[in-house]
């Protein structure tokens, strides 16, 4: 993939990881997961030229670089989740500008 089509990657692995780090701090899939899932799969048809199989391939691979990604950085989400949750509002600066790469 080049420099377009990592875009696209790096979106979807935003979009995927942020679905599962929502549904993981509220214990089950959120009402978004339908939507989420749709976006990801016009994104990844999008970086594939509209091939499926090759979409599918790509969006299984990037829900498991999403895992991992929110795993190893859980702490941090959850602390930037519940800033948002008192403050309704969250300063990527103070909070030390989480880089999930």
């Amino acid at each position: 993939m080049g420099g377009h089509d990592d875009k696209i990657k790096h979106a979807l692995q935003v979009l995927i990881a942020a679905s599962l780090a929502e549904g993981k701090h509220l214990g089950s899939p959120t009402r978004g997961d339908a939507e989420d899932r749709a976006r990801a799969t016009d994104l990844a048809l999008l970086a594939t030229d509209r091939d499926i199989e090759r979409a599918e391939a790509l969006i299984n691979e990037m829900i498991g670089e999403a895992r991992k990604l929110v795993e190893q950085h859980w702490s941090e989400i959850e602390a930037l989740a519940n800033q948002l949750l008192v403050k309704g509002t969250v300063n990527l600066l103070e909070a030390g500008a989480l880089e999930l790469r």
